[in-house]
């Protein structure tokens, strides 16, 4: 079994990253066609996409100690419009963060670093004097249910995105 990568570390994501974080993708989009997921099926996110969350400077990577990029999410401070309207409630009304698009390489899956990278969201709201941290993920995606689950997060209820899929939608209210 391969250990945790050592010496973690964010940054935020440049054009030069662009190929890896599509690949990383890629590979993501790979493993949830395997098992029969219907998230990110459709061309999405597109390269405009991760352009765009380079150039706003909402993208950020994991890299290593040697460098590697290991992973990549987007981190959005403020409201985001596909969670304006839920059917459910939110836990609050507080300012917010969200994660988006978080990817993992297949290289590297299974070692803890998705957990890392909402410790790092986390602390970054924090920084912000931000309380509350939102997400939405696929209803097949018992992976990343269970993750957030598991730390602390808790299901509000089913938002829809940009092309009208509906996504469970969570909370954690940050102290």
């Amino acid at each position: 079994m391969m250990r945790c990568p050592m010496n973690l570390r964010f940054r935020l994501a440049t054009e030069l990253d662009l190929p890896k974080i599509k690949r990383i993708i890629g590979e993501a989009q790979a493993k949830l066609r395997k098992e029969h997921v219907d998230q990110w099926q459709n061309g999405y996110p597109t390269d405009d996409i991760l352009r765009k969350d380079i150039t706003n400077e909402n993208c950020f990577v994991m890299i290593d100690a040697e460098d590697r990029l290991l992973g990549s999410f987007t981190l959005v401070v403020g409201d985001d419009p596909n969670y304006e309207v839920i059917k459910g409630a939110w836990k609050s009304d507080n300012p917010y963060v969200v994660l988006h698009r978080l990817a993992i390489a297949s290289s590297f899956q299974k070692l803890g670093l998705a957990r890392t990278c909402l410790s790092f969201v986390e602390q970054k709201a924090k920084s912000y004097s931000i309380r509350s941290f939102r997400v939405d993920t696929h209803e097949d995606n018992l992976p990343m249910r269970r993750l957030l689950k598991s730390v602390g997060f808790t299901y509000c209820g089913i938002i829809s995105v940009a092309d009208g899929t509906p996504r469970r939608a969570y909370e954690k209210e940050l102290g």
